[in-house]
């Protein structure tokens, strides 16, 4: 049996014991006890106030730091006998994350001792079994580990150090070198020390699968990936980069990792210029300053909503170390399209965890990066990064003066895979919402409540044939509310508020045949019902909705026309437009006008245009002169008003 005497510097009374050896330790804990080489039999013998560097002071206990190494780190179960010259009681006293010395396999005993009760201490010091000494020491380890004060970049290091851990494992390299910590190795090995970890062949599986699939759709689509977080030069960068692309760096991983670069000019500048498939955005992006602000207040929540409204179809996926419930809800409410939370301790429940986390960041890359690998999802890719038109527009012209554009549904709608239609009527939009913003105040594009009320019905409608009107429904909605939110441009509540308080839609029943005939205005044909009581049930309630306010695209046009053509608004308008490839409802409008003409006026001119391909109506042009004043209205399919529009840009 050998006594390994362990310290700082040499104590003759100590090694004027039978059978000890010095081993001299150094001010790296780390590497002194991976180069120390001993036998299961031999006795470890550690001055508890040994001086660790020049400025360390006796109370620091560094003898007792040593012994959490050898125990936590190096996991040698050999008997450890701890020495100094405080009593135990005093020590625990002081410093009761010390109650290591307490645990099984290691002793105490006050300086100075005699031979003979070092040998008997020695005795009676139990000696620890490999398997158990896991068991044995969580309690001590626990004590001394308390998971409510760890902070937030403690535990972005402790998620970087364990998933560099799994990443070689799983790619079978060595990152290391890549990695900057703050903290030491001890202080991860207490949380690998209270939590196992293992993989299961099949997540080994899974994570190979997941891995090749998405080096496929990078390599098909040349994906970017675009990676914000103020941690990321810890070596989350590197990490991240390798266990997506296969290599440490990748020009197709772009990373923000200043605080300067934080700017939201910046941001866009460089999903402009790079256009990534997808962000990773961390949460604090200004580190533990944020830890108690709320969620409102924090940077990468409100860099979040900023990039959403610039850039609603982004996939956004959140990377971050947040443990709040309240936190994630937000953040999912804001529109995040996913969350990974980075491996933390306290949600560790089985010993899959880390595998898991491991292949769910995968998972949640794939996922966004196969968003754009449909045509409808290319389509939305090229319009998401389209920038502004740099045209110069002559907003003299008719076309811009005093105007109220009215859309219909089916313009925002992607169907029979008519994408190249489909990115020229929401680029067209995008652009006569810049040209209005330019244009003047007077000048609008007016979507109904009940337009919104359809796309929002089919973007959560699952169709069994194709998903392109679910997709592009659910687009057009985010670019209207998105638009609607950052300008004056769009309209969404303007019948209900200047128009109805002046007029109303009504509805009338007529008999015919023992027939009842539900009709809207007089003119327009509604329904038909056997019985008059069943009519009226449906006259009240469309009557009713339709005065409160939720119009369809056609109702909207027509009560606009009965306010303008009668009477003289304040705000003058000259010009409406009414953009619809519903027949039905483009006729519905023709036939109002020309009958309006001949209930009320003498003086509408109009003149239609029919297609030459399917003899459909494309354009219809109502002028009415009123003393000095001419107003007029169009009634155009999306092409026809795509194509007379791009003649006033170019």
């Amino acid at each position: 049996m050998t006594v390994l005497y362990l310290d700082t510097t040499e104590n003759t009374i100590i090694l004027s014991l039978p059978e000890t050896e010095f081993c001299q330790v150094n001010a790296d804990f780390d590497a002194f006890c991976n180069n120390l080489v001993c036998n299961e039999e031999d006795i470890i013998l550690i001055n508890a106030e040994m001086i660790k560097g020049d400025t360390a002071r006796y109370s620091e206990f560094s003898g007792i730091l040593l012994l959490k190494w050898l125990r936590i780190h190096k996991r040698l179960t050999n008997k450890i006998i701890v020495y100094g010259l405080l009593p135990l009681k005093s020590i625990i006293e002081l410093h009761p994350e010390h109650i290591i010395l307490m645990a099984r396999g290691t002793s105490y005993i006050q300086f100075p001792f005699s031979e003979n009760e070092l040998t008997q201490t020695i005795h009676t010091t139990e000696q620890i079994e490999k398997e158990k000494l896991v068991e044995y020491y969580k309690p001590f380890v626990k004590a001394d580990f308390n998971i409510e004060q760890i902070g937030h970049s403690f535990a972005n290091e402790f998620g970087l150090h364990l998933m560099q851990i799994i990443h070689d494992h799983i790619a079978d390299r060595n990152l290391t070198s890549y990695v900057k910590f703050t903290y030491s190795t001890l202080d991860f090995d207490k949380a690998f020390f209270l939590y196992s970890r293992s993989g299961s062949p099949n997540i080994l599986e899974q994570i190979g699968t997941t891995k090749d699939d998405l080096k496929k759709i990078i390599r098909e689509q040349e994906s970017k990936i675009l990676y914000i977080d103020d941690q990321a030069t810890l070596g989350w960068d590197y990490l991240l980069c390798d266990m997506i692309f296969g290599s440490e760096t990748n020009p197709g991983f772009v990373v923000l990792a200043n605080e300067n670069q934080f700017v939201e000019g910046n941001v866009f500048w460089t999903i402009n210029r790079e256009k990534p498939g997808c962000v990773l955005l961390d949460l604090r992006l200004k580190g533990d300053i944020e830890k108690d602000l709320p969620i409102e207040e924090i940077s990468g929540y409100r860099l979040l909503l900023a990039i959403k409204k610039k850039f609603p179809a982004l996939p956004v996926i959140f990377v971050s170390a947040t443990n709040k419930a309240d936190n994630f809800r937000a953040l999912t409410e804001a529109r995040a399209d996913d969350l990974w939370t980075k491996p933390r301790i306290e949600f560790i429940h089985s010993n899959s965890y880390f595998y898991d986390s491991y292949l769910k960041l995968l998972q949640l890359v794939y996922k966004a990066l196969t968003k754009f690998k449909t045509p409808l999802g290319k389509t939305i890719f090229k319009l998401n990064f389209q920038e502004s038109h740099s045209t110069s527009i002559n907003f003299n012209d008719a076309f811009f003066t005093k105007s109220k554009f009215i859309f219909d549904t089916n313009y925002f709608i992607c169907s029979n895979n008519r994408y190249e239609s489909y990115y020229n009527r929401l680029y067209y939009f995008i652009l006569l919402c810049e040209t209005i913003k330019q244009a003047g105040k007077e000048n609008r594009i007016i979507i109904s409540q009940d337009v919104l009320m359809e796309l929002f019905i089919l973007s959560r409608k699952e169709f069994p044939q194709t998903l392109d009107i679910r997709y592009s429904s659910k687009y057009a909605l985010d670019l209207i509310f998105r638009i609607a939110n950052t300008s004056d441009v769009i309209e969404t509540n303007y019948v209900r508020e200047r128009i109805l308080k002046n007029a109303s839609i009504t509805y009338e029943i007529s008999e015919k045949r023992s027939k009842f005939i539900l009709s809207k205005q007089k003119t327009e044909f509604v329904d038909i019902f056997t019985n008059r009581r069943e009519a009226e049930e449906n006259k009240r309630i469309l009557e009713e909705r339709d005065n409160q306010g939720i119009l369809h695209a056609d109702d909207t046009l027509k009560l606009l026309a009965n306010h303008y053509f009668i009477r003289e608004p304040e705000d003058g308008i000259n010009n409406f437009y009414f953009i619809s490839d519903d027949l039905i409802c483009n006729y519905n409008v023709y036939s109002f006008i020309r009958k309006t003409n001949r209930i009320r006026f003498k003086n509408i001119n109009y003149r239609i245009t029919i297609s030459e391909t399917d003899r459909k109506l494309t354009r219809a042009e109502f002028s009415y002169t009123k003393g000095a004043t001419t107003r007029n209205i169009f009634i155009y399919r999306g092409t026809k008003f795509i194509d007379e529009f791009k003649k006033k840009i170019e």
